[in-house]
């Protein structure tokens, strides 16, 4: 029942946060205040991908504190894109914060598995790439 972080892959640029059993919103917190120290550490962008597949049931007041979640992770410069996978309840949370917060569509996503997670991060990865050439 915890909420843990861990880099991906070896270059640092993507950040597994991992969601067991009936996690809360202090693990959530630690988990994201050591992902974002874990980030500012590289200095670049780093993307991140949410494994809800182990979690249970959310905490109370899931709405809010994935919407404050968001509104912090917009002020950091080493933010890239978050993609959450395996829970029922992804894909309509991203679609209230999408109205809640509309800008929130260019950089959190939700998927259907792992993999398509993996492949929406090297999406908008390739993006930021070409933008920069």
């Amino acid at each position: 029942m915890a909420v843990y972080v861990t880099w991906y892959d070896e270059k640092r640029t993507l950040l597994y946060f991992r969601f067991t059993g009936n996690w809360t919103w202090e693990e959530f917190h630690a988990a994201n205040e050591t992902g974002a120290q874990m980030a500012n550490e590289t200095g670049g962008i780093v993307d991140a991908i949410f494994d809800f597949s182990a979690g249970h049931l959310w905490p109370a007041n899931a709405l809010s504190g994935f919407r404050s979640a968001v509104r912090r992770s917009q002020q950091m410069p080493s933010e890239g894109v978050t993609v959450a996978f395996g829970s029922r309840y992804v894909a309509s949370f991203r679609r209230l914060l999408a109205v809640l917060i509309p800008e929130s569509t260019e950089f959190v996503f939700a998927a259907n598995s792992m993999e398509e997670a993996l492949a929406i991060v090297a999406r908008e990865q390739d993006k930021r790439n070409n933008a920069q050439t």
